[in-house]
């Protein structure tokens, strides 16, 4: 009795399971979330792309979660930003996936090979990580 109550638990919930931390983060208001996800379990690479329909309060508090801070031409990385820090990539991509290449309002966090960062244009929330 208690397995099946255990697999009717883990089954109820195995959506929010097996989201991504950054889907998870995503303000309850968010509207039109799409995802696309890459990931190599063998050498532990991965890339992620997210964009919703946020509100700039929505936004702000999303990068603050994240802990995301500006990007600024002067700022320094401990590696070089390219070829990591781009919203294009020549990864296989979808139709939603349709950022500016503008860096001017980026929003980075990066820890060793692990970039992720995020902005807002024309109301929808773009982020991006990837680990090489």
């Amino acid at each position: 009795m208690i397995g099946l109550v255990g697999v009717a638990l883990l089954w109820a919930f195995w959506d929010e399971l097996n989201q991504w931390g950054f889907r998870r983060a995503v303000p309850s208001g968010a509207q039109d979330i799409q995802e696309w996800s890459y990931s190599d379990a063998f050498i532990g690479d991965y890339i992620y792309k997210l964009k919703a329909k946020v509100s700039e309060d929505d936004f702000y508090m999303y990068i603050e979660r994240l802990g995301l801070t500006a990007h600024t031409t002067e700022r320094h990385y401990s590696q070089s930003t390219e070829p990591w820090l781009r919203w294009r990539d020549n990864q296989r991509t979808t139709p939603w996936w349709d950022p500016s290449e503008s860096l001017a309002t980026t929003f980075v966090k990066q820890t060793g090979d692990q970039w992720t960062f995020a902005k807002r244009e024309r109301g929808y929330l773009y982020l991006k990580s990837l680990v090489h």
